[in-house]
Order: structure tokens, then sequence, then C-alpha cells
């Protein structure tokens, strides 16, 4: 968690939220607060508590906390799954040269 804070201390517009569960940190997500809308940069989840809602309540958090803004995410293939069930909209971006 300390890594994962340190990355984000400084960076304009950058925060983290946590869950917490019996007294631990369970998951975090973070996020950066850009000019075109809200981009989520990171989410962890311990992996006892993995397909538990905590990654979903999560990204509900940063959607209640914006509600004028657009929220988006690049991920890789193996989340998109999740970030659909959520209600997002999958693109594909081109392949970087």
């Amino acid at each position: 968690m300390a890594q994962v804070r340190q990355a984000y201390c400084g960076r304009r517009g950058c925060a983290l939220i946590a869950a917490h569960l019996e007294g631990r940190t369970v998951g975090v997500i973070g996020y950066q607060d850009c000019d075109d809308g809200v981009e989520l940069k990171h989410i962890a989840v311990s992996p006892d508590k993995q397909r538990s809602g905590i990654a979903r309540a999560l990204v509900q958090a940063v959607i209640e906390a914006f509600p004028d803004k657009g929220i988006y995410a690049e991920t890789h293939d193996g989340a998109v799954g999740f970030y659909n069930r959520l209600g997002f909209q999958s693109d594909l971006l081109p392949p970087t040269p």
C-alpha cells in the first residue's frame, strides 16, 4: 500500500480510495481527475476478498464522487468484462507503434 500511495503523491488530480474490512485494507482504487473526465488508474483487491463486490463498490465510490464527469479506464483484456458488467462501454484502442 505504501508503494501505491507514494506513486500518487504529488501527481495533479490523483487520489486513492481504500476499502477497509475488519480493521484491514482489503481494496484500493486509484484515479486521476483530468480535463476530459476521471480516469480509473488501478484497482486492487486482496485475493481472499476478490469476487465479493469490493472492486464494484470502489468504482461506484468514484462515480458518486464525480457525478458530472465521465469516468473511463484503459485496461487489459482480462478486465474488460468487469468494466462491461458495471456499464462501461468498451472501445478498442489502436496498437502502439
